[in-house]
């Protein structure tokens, strides 16, 4: 039945298209570069409307080097075939078969001289029969503008190949794992070698998938499920730097990636001046204001953007705006070597981990100055929506590491990071599902995850009480074991709550509403307890505070009670946010977030302002 609506699509679309040629009597009219398309800018636009990109699916573009010649696959039954459109007199020509084409299904790419057809199909070696069940790479070589015989790389068993100018082959492949990974095969006097598997950070225990590689090696492009994923697969970015490894893979944001569908296909035109990918819209009403008619529902059938897939492209300014840095300073000694700071608040490490226009750096937590720094960023989700990941700098052979995303990270939002005193297991809330895919349909819950000698083991959720049917995150744990954190769950003073639950025995005890003057009608989050549970730092919207969320501290009496909460001053609030507050573990350093300075950065502060703070405070009990 399936096929049979796709045979009529296609027949349809077909009598619309002969039908448009009749009244005009001949092709559309395109002169100029790319079609004559109008170039795109930093979003992602459909390429060719109604002519490449149509009512069907279509990937896989790739130009010759003199712009005048385009491939691209047009997909659909019985199987794919591969499309040319050639520019004549200066006049671009309707599609036609490529010569290559036609028998089987096979994604195709151009190499970056334009001479080189790579291939991948189920086509059997002798180019004749039934398909095979997988899929291998093919080489035309072209002379004098005809395409030569294919020639079978048997051992390359793989799909969508891409070539390097030194004519090294990148493709797609089962990995061990059974998901997709990125392979290479590298060319020794005209032989290909063996496969060669793209490792960490490229390849992972998630789907990599449609490589594109620089002709110079100097960056990779490829799709991935991998965690910070908007939809079922997006683009990824990775650079070659100087010391020969890829950079941590960055999704290419939401100019070109999307919710609503995965992104492949990539190809950069060898000027370097645009990005082309497939992918899917979505952004059609659902619904007629007026009813429908027939002309006007086989238009739509026919026309791009209407959930099939289509040709994108985007401004290729984008590679370039997504390079790292390639020089990571020498960072030495506790701290990453920063300055410590006075009692005003000062940004951490600005540049390396504080870093400008990219509200990142939000949520930290500092595990042992002299070893081991964490803390989250934040990556672009769909249009109005941030995620946090959790990143790491360790200190190596005396220097410490350019930050990298933990093994443990996950695309729904991991944040506020808390470890008990021994440095062995981090607690952090995230929104992530029991099954790691996807987010929890309760939304935030406290995880935790072990440092072990060989990294950190798996995450696991906390049990109840802890977690509940609410809202609960931003742990922080005392030496005892007895953890403190904010949870919306019914019964509390206000809309969000402090509870704090003890450790008797290996297993947390019921949880206790910290109570006023604590908890008030407002709302209190993100608690940090000392170790000694001698002070607690939280956030609050109480009355009377400076601006948004402001930083409170409360000292506890020595009959177990806890003192009035004082706000923490001009020094260390602001008219802005000020939030997630941390005390490290050596007792020097006070650090929290704060968007004052119109971005989120982390600040510290030397933490002698708690031990002022803690003199005015019982001084001001004793006059009481």
């Amino acid at each position: 039945m399936k096929q049979m609506f796709i045979f009529m699509k296609l027949f349809l679309f077909l009598i619309l298209i002969f039908q448009n040629i009749g009244a005009n009597d001949e092709w559309p009219t395109l002169k100029g570069p790319y079609l004559g398309q109008k170039p795109p800018g930093i979003q992602r636009a459909i390429f060719a409307p109604g002519i490449i990109s149509t009512g069907f699916n279509e990937h896989g573009v790739s130009f010759t080097p003199d712009g005048r010649e385009v491939f691209y696959r047009l997909l659909g039954p019985p199987h794919g075939i591969v499309l040319t459109l050639r520019e004549e007199k200066g006049f671009w020509s309707s599609p036609t078969v490529a010569s290559f084409s036609g028998k089987y299904d096979g994604k195709c790419t151009l190499s970056p001289d334009g001479n080189t057809m790579l291939i991948s199909c189920g086509s059997p070696p002798s180019g004749d029969g039934p398909v095979l069940p997988f899929w291998t790479i093919w080489i035309i070589k072209r002379t004098n503008s005809a395409w030569g015989k294919p020639r079978n790389l048997a051992h390359l068993k793989g799909a969508y190949p891409t070539m390097s100018n030194n004519g090294t082959i990148y493709f797609y492949a089962r990995g061990e794992n059974n998901k997709g990974d990125i392979f290479k095969s590298v060319s020794e006097n005209g032989k290909y070698g063996d496969p060669q598997k793209v490792g960490l950070p490229i390849s992972t225990e998630h789907w990599e998938n449609d490589p594109y590689i620089a002709p110079d090696e100097s960056f990779l492009i490829f799709q991935s499920d991998r965690p910070g994923t908007f939809g079922e697969g997006d683009l990824f970015i990775s650079y070659r730097l100087k010391d020969g490894i890829w950079s941590e893979p960055k999704n290419m944001g939401v100019g070109i990636n999307t919710r609503e569908s995965g992104e492949g296909c990539p190809w950069v035109t060898p000027d370097g001046k645009y990005l082309f990918f497939s992918g899917m819209s979505y952004g059609f009403k659902r619904y007629s204001e007026n009813p429908m008619d027939y002309k006007t529902k086989i238009k739509a059938l026919c026309s791009p953007g209407y959930s099939s897939e289509d040709v994108f492209w985007v401004s290729g300014k984008i590679i370039q705006d997504l390079k790292p840095e390639q020089d990571f300073p020498v960072l030495k000694g506790p701290y990453l070597g920063q300055k410590p700071p006075s009692m005003i608040p000062e940004v951490f490490a600005p540049g390396i981990i504080s870093t400008k226009n990219n509200n990142e750096a939000l949520f930290c937590m500092y595990m042992d100055g002299n070893r081991l720094f964490l803390f989250t960023r934040s990556s672009p989700g769909a249009p109005g929506q941030i995620y946090y990941q959790i990143y790491m700098t360790e200190l190596k052979e005396g220097k410490w590491t350019k930050p990298y995303l933990t093994t443990f990270h996950n695309k729904p939002c991991d944040v506020n990071l808390s470890l008990i005193p021994d440095g062995n297991i981090l607690y952090f809330g995230s929104r992530r599902s029991l099954d790691g895919r996807g987010e929890s349909p309760k939304g935030f819950n406290i995880w935790i995850v072990k440092k072990t000698a060989e990294g950190f083991s798996n995450p696991r959720m906390l049990d109840p009480p802890i977690n509940s049917d609410d809202y609960d995150i931003c742990p922080s744990v005392t030496k005892d074991g007895t953890i403190y954190f904010f949870s919306e769950r019914v019964g509390g003073v206000g809309k969000a709550d402090l509870y704090l639950s003890k450790l008797v025995n290996g297993k947390y005890t019921d949880v206790e509403n910290l109570g006023k003057p604590i908890n008030t009608e407002n709302s209190e989050i993100d608690p940090f307890i000392a170790a000694d549970e001698s002070y607690l730092i939280y956030c609050s919207k109480t009355l009377g505070g400076y601006g948004g969320y402001d930083l409170y501290i409360t000292f506890k009496k020595q009959n177990g009670s806890w003192t009035d909460p004082m706000n923490m001053g001009e020094k260390i609030n602001s008219s802005s946010y000020d939030w997630i507050p941390f005390v490290t573990s050596d007792g020097k350093y006070f650090f929290f977030t704060s968007n004052r300075a119109g971005d989120y950065d982390i600040y510290w502060v030397d933490s002698g302002i708690i031990d002022q703070l803690r003199l005015k405070r019982f001084k001001e009990d004793k006059n009481d």
